[in-house]
């Protein structure tokens, strides 16, 4: 099998599990479906995941006109703790447990 990512605009024909491939969802797509979560439900941790996201694009755009070649251990951990707390937050909201 081929270790193929394919991004695209939420095409359902994509997400066959016939194709050998799997799929990823834009940034500016998940941003706008976290948006409609946080301003139709009010969740926070749609909130905290946009901007999480906005943070690193924006880090990511300034590394590359520095002519870094990635993040640094220390930003990576700091970004999947902040992604990990966000969706924490989701599943306890979905599953009805209290905030911490």
């Amino acid at each position: 099998m081929p270790e193929t990512i394919v991004m695209h605009d939420q095409n359902k024909v994509n997400s066959n599990n016939l194709f050998n491939y799997d799929n990823v969802e834009c940034s500016n797509h998940l941003l706008h479906d976290l948006r409609k979560c946080t301003e139709n439900i009010n969740h926070i941790w749609s909130k905290q995941l946009d901007k999480l996201i906005i943070r690193t694009n924006v880090k990511r755009q300034y590394f590359i006109e520095q002519e870094s070649e990635s993040f640094s251990p220390v930003e990576e951990f700091s970004f999947f703790t902040n992604l990990d707390e966000a969706i924490m937050l989701g599943v306890r909201k979905l599953k009805g447990w209290p905030s911490l």
